[in-house]
């Protein structure tokens, strides 16, 4: 009995001082944002710009680097008439790591809050540019 005691309590100890993740395993939104992102459906305003409008659109963007709280951007929209878009500028996280600001370089929209939910290689976008409502949602590409 004895034995069984200081065999289950070596085993508790041992429990205590282990885990299943490494310190520098655990992922967040930070990590999983930065890359290329492929648009599977987007609407305005209600209406599905996907097939109707836009034929492709990816966003990308780059890794946010500790002391510097943005980084850039880039949204490339092909049109079903052959014409493309390019927006670009720099986005933010919240401290919550839940809503997306994007500051648009060149063109007059102003900047643009989108509340984010990323789920491993899904992330979905909800916000207003301007007046109208956009809801993006997309899968990591490669």
């Amino acid at each position: 009995m004895k034995k069984f005691s200081f065999l289950f309590i070596v085993c508790a100890l041992a429990s205590t001082f282990m885990s299943c993740e490494k310190e520098g395993d655990i992922t967040t939104v930070q990590d999983e944002i930065p890359g290329k992102w492929i648009v599977g459906s987007f609407t305005r305003n209600g209406v599905a710009m996907i097939p109707s409008d836009i034929s492709r659109f990816s966003m990308e963007f780059e890794k946010l680097t500790s002391g510097d709280p943005d980084a850039n951007f880039e949204w490339i929209i092909f049109h079903q008439d052959g014409s493309a878009e390019s927006l670009t500028g720099e986005y933010e996280l919240d401290d919550d790591m839940t809503e997306l600001e994007l500051t648009f370089n060149g063109i007059n929209i102003p900047t643009t809050n989108f509340d984010m939910t990323i789920n491993g290689d899904r992330m979905d976008l909800r916000g207003n540019i301007g007046v109208e409502s956009w809801e993006i949602k997309a899968e990591k590409g490669l």
